[in-house]
């Protein structure tokens, strides 16, 4: 089968997927947790209305599948016309960022649910904790160790190819590229680890949790995109590059899993955000 015909499988999964089976099973994830923890019992993990979830759901499922149907035309736009397919690995990857405008309609979204968390809220006790954080608590010596293995390698690897001059090579850019993402990701959970908190009744322990998702995601997603590049790279020098898209659109497809399951872990203490029982009566 040729290439370009791989790609266009491959793609249609890429489509599917983050446009459709992802989003789905991502509402059914919220709707289990709705009918779980009612708003008449867990009042406090509800600011808004309750008609406004309901709607708010609605639109993000709208959104999802006009991007699948924008991905479907796209596709049988691909398939119908002649083409070289030197943009295929492009158009895999602006049409992955367009998927995930609902996850960051849903960042917004959640956002300003924690500031209204914060306006209603009437505990004023402050908790702080002694502990000082420190990064191994979230992240295991294995996967540091997984990680800097890696980059190690990446850097070794782009010395040795960058004696053989290919012109598409972007020599130690790309050496760059990687250190300033882990520079990048590093701040990020650092931010998590010594920034504010942002929901008010969130437990020390779902907060200690939630850290260690972030930072697991980031250090996962650091490890996908530099194994991604090296074997971009190596494709490129044994001269197969047609398959650089199909690659490509593969490992999108697995990053785009890796956030949804960031999105949908259970690790959450619900009890903190139950009605507060009544106060009982003196007694005389």
């Amino acid at each position: 089968m040729p290439d370009h015909m791989i790609f266009h499988i491959v793609f249609l999964s890429q489509i599917l997927l983050g446009s459709y089976f992802l989003p789905r099973l991502f509402l059914a994830h919220k709707k289990a947790i709705f009918k779980k923890y009612p708003p008449d019992e867990y009042p406090k993990l509800y600011p808004r209305p309750q008609a406004w979830y309901g709607k708010f759901h609605r639109n993000y499922l709208i959104l999802s599948y006009g991007i699948l149907l924008a991905g479907l035309v796209l596709l049988a736009v691909l398939v119908v016309t002649p083409r070289s397919g030197a943009w295929d690995q492009s158009i895999a990857t602006w049409f992955y960022l367009l998927q995930v405008v609902p996850q960051i309609v849903l960042e917004i979204m959640w956002s300003k649910e924690l500031k209204l968390m914060r306006e209603i809220n009437q505990d004023t006790t402050r908790k702080a904790e002694l502990r000082p954080r420190r990064f191994s608590d979230y992240v295991s010596p294995k996967h540091l160790t997984i990680l800097a293995s890696v980059y190690l390698t990446f850097i070794l690897f782009v010395f040795y190819i960058d004696q053989f001059d290919f012109p598409w090579f972007g020599g130690y850019l790309n050496v760059l590229i990687i250190t300033v993402m882990n520079l990048f990701f590093a701040s990020m959970i650092l931010w998590r680890m010594y920034g504010k908190r942002k929901n008010p009744h969130e437990s020390a322990q779902d907060r200690e949790r939630s850290i260690a998702v972030v930072a697991k995601l980031l250090v996962f997603i650091s490890i996908a995109v530099t194994i991604t590049g090296t074997l971009s790279i190596t494709i490129s020098a044994l001269d197969m590059r047609s398959i650089n898209p199909i690659v490509h659109s593969l490992y999108l497809q697995a990053l785009n899993v890796l956030v949804f399951r960031f999105y949908m872990h259970n690790y959450v203490d619900y009890d903190v955000y139950k009605a507060q029982p009544l106060a009982t009566e003196r007694r005389a």
